[in-house]
């Protein structure tokens, strides 16, 4: 069911906390529409876990729901607003996310570990990445960080070994510090 009623009030269907943590036999997951939030550490450690379909009802997505899963892409909602700290934090077979319009917050160690993860576009909306939130991207090589970016924290992208081209914010007022630590192969920032 996407509703139940307690107390004889209608209330909205989440994925609990840990509902399926661990459960390395589960491959797929479909959530129906009508879900509206995906609780904390939900599909964490589901190692065996590919596909993940999340329809556009899903408007919040709490911290480490994906952790150390075997996800290799995803997309997700467009009523998103915030990805939550590690949210894919080792996800090493993630390649592919899709981030919608209307993200504003990147959270701490969100994509952290995520060593397959070779190129992300950040939408324009985006005004916050957390400390560590790239950090160990190996595969990354690219980043353009959005206009609305002023501060970016700690280690955010360090040890992106491959990453080569940073596009920067206009707006930067501050690189919080070891930001771009270990990025050995960057060539090119631009400002």
């Amino acid at each position: 069911p996407t509703t139940v009623t307690i107390n004889d009030e209608e209330q909205a269907v989440t994925i609990l906390g840990s509902a399926f943590a661990s459960n390395k036999g589960i491959t797929s997951v479909t959530i129906p529409e009508g879900y509206t939030q995906i609780g904390g550490s939900a599909l964490s450690g589901c190692t065996s876990l590919t596909s993940l379909v999340i329809p556009n009802s899903v408007t919040s997505i709490e911290e480490s729901a994906f952790s150390g899963s075997g996800l290799t892409s995803i997309v997700l909602p467009d009523g998103i607003t915030t990805l939550a700290s590690e949210l894919f934090h080792d996800c090493t077979e993630l390649v592919s996310v899709t981030i919608p319009d209307g993200v504003t917050r990147i959270g701490e160690r969100a994509f952290e570990n995520c060593r397959s993860l070779a190129s992300l576009t950040i939408p324009e909306s985006v005004t916050s990445i957390g400390s560590y939130a790239f950090a160990n991207c190996g595969s990354l090589t690219d980043i353009a960080i959005p206009q609305g970016v002023t501060k970016i924290g700690t280690y955010t992208f360090s040890f992106c070994t491959q990453l080569s081209n940073v596009v920067l914010s206009d707006n930067i007022t501050s690189i919080g510090t070891r930001a771009f630590d270990f990025c050995n192969q960057l060539t090119t920032v631009t400002i």
